[in-house]
């Protein structure tokens, strides 16, 4: 993108561009006679066309006449309002110059001499690549040039036919490309610095003057630079008041988030829990009721995590081994009651050939497809939305044969969005109806992430829209194919009211919230652990050296000590005393890093709250089954 040039500076940056055209202005004309007159000289030593003496003649004109310009130029009173008549007259000669390059195409390369040819798109090519340095300071002029050098150069090799001639088609329009790239690059950064250039001379300007002002009076000089230095005080009052200010609501994110997940993880836990009891139909519904509703917080929250993540460049992906299948079809299931209370019709179409098990970051993809799709089913009334998925067609190399390569599209028969606010729909923070007397709520966050998740997993996500009639969002991403094989999932049992599993190991809970404490309990009691409880470093210790545990469960978040601090404090007991005790991190805290200080610190596992039973059951399996659980002699 061009970088916007102030009006009042507007006049001085096109004659700082002319100036720069006309700097080199005597040695592209020099170039180019030299290079047509041996260009001919290589002609003739075969059979010299007809053409070649009459069109190097003009050729040689052209580059007197753009000497004879550029000596004008150098001579004469230049002002910044004859800017654009030297301009165009430059522009004149680069044109004039460019059609004596096109007639090359038919005086140099005729049929069959595939020599003369290369020799000349050679030619063509360097011409073109020199230009980029001269022409770029006004743009269109290189354009210009281009448009007549390689661009019929590469016309001509198609229309050859011939595998060879295809091949420098295809060169040239490679080139082409490139040069456009570097000489728009080359552009801008003239364009800024000139741009520069000019706010520094008209500062320079205004500094000469208050400095001469300075020197009729002295008085008034102190004066200014009191009051400078009482600006800058301010200025540097105020940067610190907002640095303190952006530091602070930082901390106060984070806190905010392990604060709100810690009753969360409570409410989750334990309506997750009772909805495995003996419920009513009326009670069965408020359970949803309040399920829904603390998901919906917990989404919100992550929906903050994660664009902070991205923003940051901490967020990782991950590749595990998953069922495509089951991913689409658990997006449908959580959106399915809602669509059916709204008389939707919810499909799925997933497409022969796509392969069923595969690997890639599933929790990502689960995430993407859960907003998209979400949105359809939130912004449509009536009709359908349709989730499909299909693999894109193999290019026939065996490298890309062993990945898959799978198209997602989510079509909605909704409300559309009117073609004014597309450019709205992927910005952070934005919704297309920002009234207080909108429809759908949400804090404009999700579609955002989504966009920049397809793009770190290396897609981009689009979408076309027709107001009224609905929209379409789509996407592509590449997953490699499953080198394992394949696991099924341990299936966690319901929690039942009566009596609990046979014991399956004693496990150390060290955490200081009460409502955190009764959650990990009844679930791991009726799981089949024994759990004992310790609030704070020092119990912890205590509980160690009275008892052997076959797992420890650490918040990281304590007063005295801290998670981090009783971990490292046990494994230098360890040391000491022999045997070691699985660890693991159970905190609210949402830092990127959170994982890696725990494994600093010597735990062997990190989940995060609101932890979800059967992850928190599997992850107490992992470590106890292991059998690396063994008390240290006290």
């Amino acid at each position: 993108m061009q970088a916007p040039i102030p009006s009042d500076l507007a006049d001085e940056v096109a004659s700082a561009q002319v100036r720069l055209l006309y700097r080199n202005a005597l040695t592209g004309p020099s170039v180019t006679a030299a290079t047509a007159s041996l260009l001919v000289w290589l002609q003739a030593q075969g059979s010299l066309s007809a053409a070649a003496l009459p069109w190097l003649i003009c050729v040689l004109v052209v580059c007197i006449l753009r000497l004879t310009l550029a000596i004008l130029y150098r001579h004469l009173a230049r002002l910044p309002k004859q800017a654009a008549l030297w301009r165009n007259a430059f522009m004149v000669g680069v044109l004039l110059a460019g059609a004596g390059w096109t007639a090359t195409v038919f005086i140099f390369m005729p049929a069959g001499d595939i020599l003369l040819q290369f020799a000349t798109a050679l030619v063509l090519g360097g011409m073109a690549a020199g230009a980029v340095p001269i022409l770029s300071a006004v743009i269109s002029a290189y354009y210009l040039f281009l448009a007549l050098t390689l661009v019929p150069a590469s016309i001509h090799f198609f229309l050859a036919g011939d595998v060879v001639s295809n091949i420098l088609g295809l060169m040239a329009l490679i080139m082409v490309v490139g040069l456009l790239q570097s000489a728009r690059y080359l552009h801008q950064t003239l364009l800024e610095t000139l741009i520069l250039s000019a706010e520094r001379a008209r500062l320079a300007a205004s500094l000469e003057q208050a400095n001469a002002l300075a020197a009729q009076s002295n008085r008034q000089l102190l004066i200014e630079i009191d009051e400078r230095r009482s600006a800058e005080a301010e200025m540097l009052k105020a940067k610190n008041a907002a640095e303190a200010a952006n530091k602070a609501k930082g901390e106060f994110l984070a806190n905010m988030n392990h604060e709100v997940r810690t009753p969360l993880s409570a409410i989750i836990g334990m309506t997750e829990i009772t909805r495995d009891t003996q419920l009513s139909a009326d009670q069965r519904h408020y359970i949803e009721v309040i399920d829904r509703a603390s998901r919906s917080m917990l989404d919100i929250l992550n929906d903050i995590r994660d664009s902070s993540r991205i923003d940051n460049g901490t967020l990782r992906l991950e590749s595990v081994a998953f069922e495509l299948r089951e991913i689409v079809e658990e997006v449908a299931g959580k959106l399915r009651t809602e669509a059916q209370r709204k008389g939707l019709s919810l499909r799925l179409d997933i497409a022969p050939g796509v392969p069923r098990r595969m690997m890639g970051d599933s929790g990502r993809l689960r995430q993407i497809l859960g907003v998209v799709a979400g949105n359809a089913v939130k912004f449509t009334d009536a009709g359908e939305v349709v989730i499909s998925v299909a693999r894109e067609l193999s290019s026939g190399n065996p490298a890309e044969e062993l990945r898959s390569r799978l198209r997602f599209a989510i079509r909605d028969t909704g409300i559309g969005i009117a073609k004014h606010q597309h450019d709205k729909v992927f910005k952070p923070f934005s919704q297309v109806d920002g009234s207080s007397t909108r429809r759908f709520g949400g804090i404009g966050l999700a579609l955002s992430i989504a966009s920049k998740l397809v793009a770190l997993m290396g897609g981009e996500l689009s979408f076309k829209s027709e107001e009224g009639k609905g929209s379409e969002f789509r996407f592509e991403l590449e997953f490699a194919p499953v080198n394992t094989p394949e696991q099924h999932a341990t299936e966690v049992p319901a929690i039942q009211s009566g009596e609990a599993s046979p014991v399956q190991g004693a496990v150390l809970l060290v955490d200081d919230d009460p409502d955190s404490q009764e959650l990990v309990k009844f679930v791991l009691g009726h799981a089949g652990y024994s759990v004992s409880v310790a609030e704070t470093g020092k119990e912890a210790m205590d509980s160690i050296l009275a008892s052997r545990f076959d797992a420890i469960l650490m918040d990281l978040h304590m007063p005295v000590m801290d998670g981090f601090e009783v971990t490292r404090a046990i494994r230098e007991y360890e040391k000491q005393h022999g045997g070691r005790v699985p660890i693991i991190g159970l905190t609210a805290n949402i830092m990127a890093d959170t994982r890696e200080q725990c494994l600093q610190a010597g735990m062997d596992d990190y989940l995060s709250k609101p932890v979800r039973r059967a992850t928190l059951l599997a992850s107490l399996k992992q470590w106890v089954s292991a059998g690396t659980g063994s008390a240290p002699t006290p």
